[in-house]
């Protein structure tokens, strides 16, 4: 009984102060997407890190602010606890309905370079949604195949107000992404364009190895 009770409270306290909706003050926690990260250090009570650990719903959470020269643009909270998708989804779902489903198009052009050295690869993920080819190439490292199946994995979405709220269970853990929705458009855009570079580059490719192929004979 003590154990629900502590959960209950500890739920109420995640839902009334963790994560704020688009029609109060702030856009997330007690943060406005583009402050400066000498502001959110100084909110946050940070040292010179971007991050700090949090206990939430019973998980051992590590937060993450993303900032550019543009201020404040996402908060990452993660852990390795898998319990923690079910709580959080019931939590996010409670809150905001229910999901769609979208990419981390943020994640994907941090990453492009990565991608772009097997388009072939990416866009059999993304047209198959199956991440069989990982398993057969020997090429790409376990770090990089741990970028592409985090990167290209469907997520649960939400959006409000100025945020947008994507949600993933992973191989290594759980993944909850607030993101500035500005931002988060403007990465959309860019993958789109990515995507046209991908398929540009795959033509190249085989091009190259049907010439490669002619030569040998």
């Amino acid at each position: 009984m003590k154990k629900h009770f502590v959960f209950f409270i500890t739920l109420i306290v995640f839902l009334a102060g963790s994560f704020k909706s688009g029609a109060e003050e702030f856009d997330i926690r007690q943060l406005k997407w583009g402050m400066s990260f000498e502001v959110v250090k100084k909110i946050e009570n940070l040292k010179d890190d971007f991050y700090k650990e949090e206990d939430i719903l019973g998980a051992k959470i590590e937060v993450l602010f993303g900032c550019d020269l543009k201020g404040l643009y996402g908060v990452t909270y993660s852990t390795p606890d898998k319990f923690f998708y079910g709580e959080i989804n019931r939590v996010l779902r409670k809150k905001y309905g229910e999901p769609k489903t979208d990419l981390d198009y943020t994640y994907i052009m941090k990453s492009k370079d990565l991608f772009l050295r097997f388009p072939e690869i990416v866009m059999y993920i993304l047209e198959k949604k199956n991440f069989t080819p990982l398993t057969m190439n020997t090429e790409m490292t376990i770090n990089e195949k741990k970028i592409f199946r985090v990167g290209l994995a469907k997520r649960l979405f939400w959006e409000y107000g100025n945020t947008d709220v994507l949600l993933v269970d992973t191989v290594d853990g759980v993944v909850v992404v607030y993101q500035n929705k500005a931002y988060f458009s403007e990465n959309k855009k860019k993958f789109a364009d990515f995507l046209v570079q991908l398929k540009k580059q795959i033509e190249e490719n085989s091009k190259k190895k049907d010439t490669e192929e002619v030569e040998k004979f």
